[in-house]
């Protein structure tokens, strides 16, 4: 009777998620989107549907996660570390069954919302789910913990969930976000429009690893843009509360309490949390590899080579910048096992090999299926990519910063601070303050445990340095940039003025970085739109430069009107799919070096079917003052305005951002 009873009892989270659920999808169909430009209280079960469909998810995946990873008997691992590596289990295992139906040509909402309702289902079934006992202790643990804590670090855990409800709010608006609307969506629902994972010719970032834009495209198959959004700010959380658990185990407690802080006191991060990017799963994804490996240096068992081999297949799976870190992580495997059991090393190598060849490489395979290239369109090119235009998208990802010179790699340090613009795609996008005291980590350093970490760290940032200079790519090494940071802040002598200067530095930093999250939020005022006080329509009419010309191109073109957009990339709302964005920023640039006579690239593009094309003044502007150096983007700006719009269009629409013509040469 005990049996049973433990059997019921372990089923009980995941058939009440499964419900749940059932109802969910009920009620959506009976109840399916609003209209872009509906208004009233009909918006409020939008929000409702969007928040509901995020947690069910979240609590499937973390159901199923907790059962299949209690199959790494995981020992002296604490709560949060469970709850952490269970989610990101979980969502891997529901990446792999999307990415089967994009593969068998079922990737549609009832197929996807069928497979998430089985695998709710399933981690209810015997044993190795949650029971009401786990439950409960975890409620009595938090209480605890809660009731123990010291009111610094409840201000702190307060502080972490204010700024995460904010991030949230942001994302139940539609997304303006531009590489969300250039790719993190517009891929995944051109998939949903096919039926199946295709090749984007006109996106290449669509073609390349995009694991969780593929769980992106559950909400997107049931009319919820907020979805994405609210998953990645769930991974922002998950993310910070990694660094916690690093930080923990590495250095000590109180080390891990300001880890935290200086991460929640980096401005940028609570904004690009509400967006529907890659970039939070992405870097936990490589955080959760180095915390496996961490776990392997001290249990020396070889379920957590497999742990972090999965982790790291996850990361090369988000971005092919993975790469990086997947063979540092295999050389510190090598280095520490070379020191201590040589005997291991080929066999631990292929372990951790295996695991991220089995959870990363389906991207790959299908490139290397569809273009001929697996990392398409790098290095090796493919079907749109002749080596010049290759070369111009590489010369344009590798003019973020100020150089690759010797002394421009010494100074980085110092004009990422002072010269933020050249490093960034998006405002406010900088390090976190404090984190050049990381650099006096030698000073401090009292045992070689961290030693691991600190030339990871080095060795990662060197070779971000050779790339593409972008702030936001050196996310993964933020945990570790904080844990080094607090490290150094822990080694000033304690004393009255140490903890007034340090809390009241960290403090102003979280409150910057509330202060700029509200800003934000109060210029674009979204709790008219999900309040249905105005329409989404009229919320994109305030907050993205590019929709009334979109809305133009939607209204007033019809479908077989192509618009070949000019070094503007979001093309999310062409509702025809008439639109050609230029995802590659180069594509003008490459076209008017390839046919510079007006006519004969008038005759292309229309053998092409393009009979209108779409000038941006800003963000032509904006190429022009930070990524031109060799002049490319001037001399195809003079070409456009002063050879082939005089001679060969007349302008059909203009406002203060774009301009759209007509192609009339024939």
């Amino acid at each position: 009777m005990a049996g049973k009873n433990h059997q019921h009892s372990s089923g009980f989270a995941s058939y009440l998620t499964a419900l749940h659920l059932a109802v969910l999808l009920i009620l959506r169909y009976f109840f399916p989107e609003r209209s872009i430009d509906t208004t009233g209280p009909y918006a409020l079960w939008e929000t409702f549907f969007s928040i509901n469909l995020t947690l069910v998810f979240i609590l499937t995946a973390t159901l199923a996660g907790w059962k299949l990873f209690k199959r790494f008997q995981y020992g002296t691992l604490t709560r949060l570390e469970i709850l952490v590596f269970s989610s990101v289990t979980g969502c891997g295992l529901l990446f792999a069954g999307y990415f089967l139906l994009g593969v068998v040509g079922l990737l549609n909402w009832p197929a996807m919302a069928f497979l998430l309702l089985a695998l709710a289902a399933w981690s209810g079934v015997g044993a190795g789910g949650w029971t009401l006992s786990d439950l409960d202790l975890m409620r009595t643990e938090a209480v605890k913990k809660w009731k123990r804590s010291e009111t610094w670090q409840k201000g702190i855990l307060l502080s972490f969930g204010g700024l995460g409800l904010l991030a949230a709010l942001q994302t139940l608006t539609p997304p303006i976000d531009y590489d969300s609307l250039m790719y993190h969506l517009q891929g995944p629902r051109l998939f949903l429009k096919a039926g199946s994972l295709v090749f984007i010719p006109e996106i290449w970032q669509a073609n390349g690893p995009m694991t969780i834009e593929l769980l992106y495209s559950l909400g997107l198959s049931l009319g919820s843009t907020a979805f994405p959004g609210l998953l990645h700010t769930y991974f922002w959380c998950l993310f910070i509360s990694g660094t916690f658990a690093l930080a923990k185990r590495a250095l000590s407690s109180q080390a891990a309490w300001l880890s935290l802080v200086i991460m929640l006191g980096i401005p940028n991060l609570a904004l690009l949390a509400s967006w529907a990017y890659a970039d939070f799963s992405w870097a936990l994804f490589e955080l959760l590899a180095i915390l496996a490996l961490f776990l392997w240096t001290r249990e020396n068992r070889n379920t957590w080579l497999v742990l972090a081999g999965l982790m790291s297949g996850l990361a090369l799976g988000s971005k092919y910048l993975a790469f990086g870190s997947f063979f540092l992580l295999a050389a510190g495997i090598s280095v520490y096992l070379w020191k201590m059991n040589r005997k291991q090393l080929l066999l631990s190598l292929l372990i951790y090999s295996l695991s991220t060849l089995l959870a990363g490489f389906p991207w790959y395979l299908k490139n290397l299926v569809y273009t001929g290239n697996p990392i398409y369109p790098f290095v090796f090119g493919g079907p749109g990519y002749d080596p010049a235009r290759l070369s111009l998208q590489m010369e344009y990802l590798r003019s973020f910063g100020t150089g690759d010179r010797l002394g421009d790699l010494l100074s980085i340090p110092f004009n990422i601070y002072l010269k933020p613009q050249l490093f960034s795609s998006f405002v406010l996008e900088i390090p976190g303050l404090l984190f050049p005291l990381a650099l006096f980590y030698p000073l401090w350093r009292k045992h070689q445990r961290l030693d691991g970490l600190a030339l990871y760290t080095l060795c990662w940032c060197l070779i971000w340095s050779q790339g593409s200079q972008q702030t936001r790519f050196l996310l993964p090494v933020f945990p570790l940039l904080s844990i080094f940071t607090a490290g150094s802040l822990n080694s000033i002598p304690n004393s009255a003025f140490k903890r007034v200067l340090v809390s009241t530095v960290l403090s102003i930093l979280v409150l910057v970085s509330f202060g700029l999250k509200i800003q934000f939020l109060s210029g674009q005022e979204p709790l008219k739109t999900f309040l249905g006080q105005e329409s989404k329509e009229q919320y994109l009419e305030r907050n993205l430069y590019s929709y009334p010309a979109t809305r133009y191109i939607n209204t007033q073109l019809g479908p077989d009107q192509r618009v070949l957009f000019i070094l503007c990339g979001q093309s999310y709302y062409c509702k025809n799919d008439n639109c050609l964005p230029d995802s590659t920023q180069v594509d003008w640039l490459w076209l008017s070096a390839s046919l510079p006579d007006p006519t004969s690239l008038s005759g292309e593009l229309r053998k092409n079917g393009v009979n209108h094309i779409l000038y941006s003044h800003g963000e032509v502007d904006w190429f022009l003052k930070y990524h031109d150096e060799n002049m490319h983007y001037r001399l195809a700006r003079d070409f456009l305005l002063e050879q082939f719009v005089p001679q060969c269009t007349e302008q059909v629409y203009s406002d203060l951002y774009m301009d759209i013509y007509k192609i009339t040469c024939q």
